[in-house]
């Protein structure tokens, strides 16, 4: 199992994540669950519906 780095919760797995940090001059790497992750989201409607 593996932690998601938003909500920290145990899922089987996760979706990279590049976000652009608060200078955006950089991207920040995440690692987030079906639930967090934005694209995942659109693509596959909110969880839970």
């Amino acid at each position: 199992m593996e932690n998601c780095d938003n909500c920290n919760d145990e899922v089987g797995h996760v979706w990279k994540y590049r976000r652009p940090t608060e200078t955006m001059t950089y991207w920040r790497e995440e690692r987030r669950c079906a639930s967090c992750h934005p694209r995942i989201q659109e693509r596959f409607g909110q969880a839970g519906t």
